[in-house]
C-alpha cells in the first residue's frame, strides 16, 4: 500500500485521528484533529488552535458513556 492508503484505511478505524504536518522550523507538529468522519475539530492556524465543530462524530458514544458534561465543558 501507499503512505495515503494505508493512512486513509487507518484514520475509518479511529474514533479519533491526529493530522501531522512540518513546521517552518522543520519538525513535524499536530496541523489538525479530526474525527471518523474526517470531519476537522480542531485546526492549527495561524500559530494557533481553532475549533471547528461542537458535535464530534463521537459525542453520542461519549455522552453514553457518562461523560457528557465533560465532552460539552470541551466544545462550548
Amino acid at each position: 500500500l501507499r503512505p495515503d492508503a494505508m493512512a486513509a484505511l487507518l484514520a475509518r478505524t479511529a474514533d479519533l485521528t491526529v493530522r501531522l504536518g512540518p513546521s517552518p522550523d522543520g519538525l513535524f507538529r499536530v496541523q489538525s484533529v479530526e474525527d471518523t468522519a474526517g470531519a476537522s475539530i480542531f485546526v492549527h492556524d495561524g500559530g494557533a488552535f481553532h475549533q471547528r465543530t461542537t458535535a464530534p462524530a463521537f459525542a453520542g458514544m461519549v455522552r453514553e458513556a457518562g461523560y457528557g458534561e465533560a465532552l460539552s465543558s470541551i466544545f462550548r
